[in-house]
């Protein structure tokens, strides 16, 4: 029996500073692995501004699978941007 049935949503900030060294890779893979393992959930999914490629690369490095991308709907720094959609769900992990 699955503890949550509901999506998670998982989301990640990590300082400038740190940009590049990997810690938003490894940080990611220690909630999924406790999200999918110990939760037992069997969705997680995330959303990226179109502005933030380097957040999406750690998603697809990760395994999701862009679900799909909703047209300017947030307004960041100025300007309308995309917002990405991804996923991975428990069999995928």
């Amino acid at each position: 029996m699955r503890c949550s049935k509901s999506p998670a949503e998982i989301a990640i900030w990590v300082d400038p500073e740190f940009h590049g060294t990997g810690y938003g890779t490894a940080a990611s893979t220690l909630i999924l692995d406790f999200a999918f393992a110990e939760q037992r959930l069997h969705r997680v999914q995330t959303r990226v501004l179109e502005t933030n490629p380097a957040s999406q690369r750690i998603w697809e490095k990760l395994g999701f699978t862009h679900e799909g991308t909703h047209r300017d709907e947030e307004y960041d720094d100025g300007e309308f941007v995309d917002t990405h959609y991804y996923a991975n769900l428990e069999d995928e992990w």
